[in-house]
């Protein structure tokens, strides 16, 4: 680095006196005499190599009459370096992150969210989201339904989680169109109304309308065991009779639709489909069980945070859209229900892909929060309230230790 160095005399004689440089924190230096004119100025370069980053310290002096003294911040060259791991801390938890070069320069921030709580808490503020305006047909009202299954989450957190009076508007301003989509739905509506009514209390009115929508539901079952809503692939079909097959959730539905999927074992060599058919609760026999365990497990890859996930391999939703990693993340969890520290993995890995927390998305041209669209963001709230259901600790303690040293 090339330092100018001004000497200016205001006084009317001339002078001369030895210029000196010394520095910390860089190399150069040196000295020599510099002569300077009657009200004049007169100026020298002093070169220095920086060694890091850091602060670097010069003086200057001009004989024992003047003495300058700059600290200049040296920052280095490069970009930050940021990792993002995420855990569950219902039990001892360690966390690793590997050094990088320069990394003793650096400054280390570590933030703890809160988790699912958090998610809910962010999507109540967030009104449930919006979806993006190149969505499929039919996620309008996904969107409102999983507003209403936000609100009846949001209902059993206190009030300095969730405000009752935000809550009830957003209850309100989605059972409209909900209400609406139940007086003549298809199957694969009807099937969405009773997954997202799932949760409804006794006796209120979304029960009612939940309860119908099953026997509906039910009612719309062929013979062998599958759902058909309109025209569609064979992967589709499977998808749907899942997710009716988890929203019915009747014994019976459930051994017809067991008896699909094992004569279509086959097709159920995609993870995501396995996943499905874990997910629908339908499938009781243990050997099919393991298969299809085996199949999803195959699918599962480690993440961005260090948690596993699904990334679909190519079978589409059952609207015939793509299926994202979240949708394939989210129904994992509910498949996996019954191993809870895999599962639980796949629904913090979920935190991490929330459009709110830097997930996939996050700050481009989509709506702030959320997974994807209705159906996603009701899948992944399903996945957190199943694989996070239980008290939380009175406390816990984080240790962030350096090198091996306890450093907070």
């Amino acid at each position: 680095v090339a330092l100018p160095v001004q000497v200016v005399k205001t006084t009317g004689a001339a002078m001369s006196l030895p210029l000196a440089f010394t520095m910390t924190g860089a190399r150069g230096g040196g000295s020599g005499q510099l002569a300077v004119g009657a009200g004049g100025s007169a100026s020298r370069v002093v070169r220095a190599a920086v060694g890091g980053p850091g602060v670097a310290t010069f003086v200057a002096t001009f004989g024992n009459v003047d003495r300058v003294e700059r600290a200049v911040p040296v920052r280095a060259v490069g970009m930050p370096v940021a990792e993002q791991r995420a855990g569950s801390m219902a039990s001892d938890r360690e966390l690793s992150f590997a050094g990088f070069p320069g990394g003793e320069h650096g400054q280390l921030l570590v933030t703890a969210w809160p988790g699912a709580l958090a998610m809910v808490r962010n999507e109540v503020a967030a009104g449930g989201g919006g979806d993006s305006p190149w969505v499929g047909p039919g996620a309008s009202l996904s969107r409102q339904v999983y507003r209403v299954a936000l609100a009846t989450a949001a209902a059993e957190l206190s009030k300095d989680d969730a405000d009752p009076e935000v809550v009830r508007a957003l209850r309100l301003r989605a059972w409209q169109p909900v209400s609406r989509a139940g007086r003549a739905p298809g199957i694969a509506t009807a099937c969405l109304l009773a997954e997202g009514l799932r949760a409804a209390p006794a006796g209120s009115i979304d029960a009612d309308l939940r309860d119908r929508m099953r026997e509906l539901v039910e009612d719309q079952q062929a013979p062998d065991g599958t759902w058909v809503d309109g025209s569609g692939t064979i992967d589709q079909t499977l998808v749907l009779t899942a997710l009716c097959t988890r929203a019915v959730d009747d014994t019976g539905v459930r051994l017809r639709a067991e008896g699909a999927f094992s004569r279509n074992l086959p097709r159920l060599d995609d993870p995501w489909l396995a996943a499905w058919a874990l997910a629908s609760g339908a499938v009781a026999d243990a050997e099919l069980q393991g298969r299809l365990r085996d199949t999803l497990e195959r699918g599962l890859a480690t993440g961005p945070d260090g948690n596993r996930q699904l990334r679909p391999g190519g079978a589409p939703r059952h609207d015939g859209t793509a299926a994202s990693v979240a949708d394939g993340t989210a129904v994992a969890a509910l498949a996996l229900a019954s191993e809870p520290a895999l599962a639980a993995e796949l629904a913090t890995s979920l935190v991490g892909q929330h459009r709110g927390a830097g997930g996939p998305g996050a700050g481009c041209c989509v709506p702030a929060g959320g997974w994807g669209d209705g159906l996603t963001d009701l899948l992944a709230l399903r996945a957190l309230e199943t694989s996070f259901r239980g008290k939380l600790p009175a406390s816990l303690t984080l240790v962030v230790e350096a090198g091996g040293v306890e450093v907070a």
